[in-house]
Parts: structure tokens; sequence; C-alpha cells
């Protein structure tokens, strides 16, 4: 049998998808779950928030409405899901949006990959110090110690 490595089965908690043969099938599989089990606090509840917030905000919002079309609310949708993807302002980010967030992210982890290089590059600097340390100690210079790690970070400082 196939298994399918990573498979996540999104549904609701209706009948059909708690049954013991739908568990059994999709443990088969190797699929899981993408909700808890009925009645747990983790049952569907950041989808059920995401579209309360739509509702409230989009669809039955003051301003909001009356929708003539289908394709009013569906482009009117597209533009709430840009919104609330990308330029509200987020409580649990400081107060930023999503976007500013993972700028900020990008460019800390930036200034961290740039750190960690200049780090390897005085490691680097220091091949020559370790050579002369493992003659003295007789420690194998293929293979870093942690005594010779630690002389060669003690005279880095």
């Amino acid at each position: 049998m196939t298994q399918l490595e990573g498979l996540r089965c999104h549904s609701d908690a209706g009948s059909q998808f708690t049954s013991i043969r739908y568990g059994e099938r999709r443990a088969e599989l190797g699929a899981v779950p993408s909700i808890g089990t009925v009645g747990d606090s983790y049952d569907n509840a950041l989808a059920e928030t995401v579209n309360g917030l739509y509702k409230t905000e989009l669809i039955r919002g003051p301003g909001q409405g009356p929708w003539r079309t289908v394709e009013d609310v569906e482009l009117a949708t597209l533009g709430w899901v840009h919104w609330h993807n990308a330029e509200r302002l987020h409580g649990y980010l400081g107060d930023i949006s999503p976007v500013e967030f993972e700028t900020a992210w990008h460019a800390d982890r930036q200034r961290a990959l740039q750190a960690i290089a200049a780090t390897f590059g005085a490691v680097a600097k220091t091949k020559s110090l370790r050579t002369d340390v493992s003659s003295v100690t007789g420690l194998d210079n293929s293979r870093p110690t942690g005594q010779t790690f630690t002389q060669t970070a003690a005279i880095r400082g």
C-alpha cells in the first residue's frame, strides 16, 4: 500500500469524517487530520475565527453591500483576503502588518547570517593559529576538539 507522507486531510467534523472506517483508511494512507477530535479546542477553531471576521468585517459590516451579484462578493473577498494577509495590523506581531513583520524578520535573519559568515571568516583566519596550537598540544588538527575550539575562541575574544 502506498504511504502518502505528509498528507493532511482537510474536513469538517461531520459524521462521515469522524467514523471509525474513515479514520482507519486515513491511517492506512499515512494521512493526518486537519482538525482535532470533535468537541476539543482544536476543532477548526482558527478557520471559524477567520470566517467570523470575514463575515463581520466584510459581508455584514457597516458600509458594505448591498451585494448585487456573486461577482461583487468575490471581488470584495479578494480585496479583504489581501488586506487580511498583508496589511492589517496584528496585535501578536506588535501592531504591525504581516508584511512589515516578514520584512523585518528576513532583514534580521540576513543580519544574523552575515554575522555568522563574519564569525566563520574570523575562524578561517585563525586556521594557522589552530595548526600552531595542535602542534604544541598534539591534538589532531583535521577534526576540531573542544580544547582547540576553546583556545581559538579565547584568542579571538
